[in-house]
C-alpha cells in the first residue's frame, strides 16, 4: 500500500511470478489524506481506515467502501 495526500494505492501480486501486480487505486479526493491504519498482519479480511480532514473511510477487501462518516471536534 501506498499513500499521498491526495490517493490510497494497493498492489495485489500473485502468486504467479510471469504475471504483474495488479494496481487498485482506492480513493482520489480532494481531501487531504492525514493517517492510514491497516490490520496487515491479519488472517482474515484487510481493513483500511483512512482519516481525511473531517471524514473517516473504512475499506475492506479489495478496497471496496464500506463506511464512512464525518468526523466531530
Amino acid at each position: 500500500m501506498v499513500a499521498s495526500e491526495e490517493q490510497v494505492r494497493l498492489w495485489d501480486f500473485y502468486d504467479h511470478k510471469e504475471e504483474a501486480p495488479e494496481l487498485i487505486t482506492a480513493m482520489d479526493s480532494t481531501l487531504k489524506v492525514e493517517q492510514i491504519y491497516v490490520n496487515k498482519n491479519c488472517k482474515g479480511a484487510l481493513f483500511v481506515v483512512v482519516v481525511c480532514q473531517d471524514e473517516l473511510i473504512v475499506y475492506t477487501g479489495r478496497l471496496e467502501k464500506k463506511f464512512s462518516a464525518q468526523l466531530e471536534e
